[in-house]
């Protein structure tokens, strides 16, 4: 059976930038040391991850994540989660410790375009 077709006035559709500026006092999750923190960030399945922050609970990434968002939902959130990079090679969300997460709303609205200013 085909899927049905999208109607994207219902969707969210295009790049979306991100500026990872910093966190601070994130939970050492090392038995040995500090944290080695980086950030997922999601759109519904689309995602991007930012550089592994070696030895400490303050980072400061001052990156920019860049997400190819494909027909996400209208009002969808932007899921950042942080991680502590447990082996040293760059990460993975499915083996490495959850340091915590924030969500982040997008517009709700079809006609919403521009900038979207918001900061936590």
């Amino acid at each position: 059976k085909a899927a049905a077709p999208v109607d994207e006035r219902n969707t969210l559709n295009g790049t979306l930038k991100v500026h990872l500026k910093k966190a601070r006092e994130l939970k050492d999750a090392d038995f040995l040391g500090k944290s080695d923190p980086y950030v997922v960030a999601a759109v519904e399945d689309d995602v991007a991850r930012s550089s592994v922050k070696n030895g400490t609970c303050d980072p400061v990434w001052e990156e920019s994540l860049v997400i190819a968002v494909k027909n996400a939902t209208l009002g969808a959130n932007i899921e950042m989660s942080v991680y502590d990079d447990d082996d040293g090679k760059g990460g993975d969300p499915l083996k490495d410790d959850f340091l915590g997460k924030v969500l982040v709303p997008l517009p709700d609205h079809p006609d919403a375009a521009g900038v979207f200013d918001a900061e936590w």
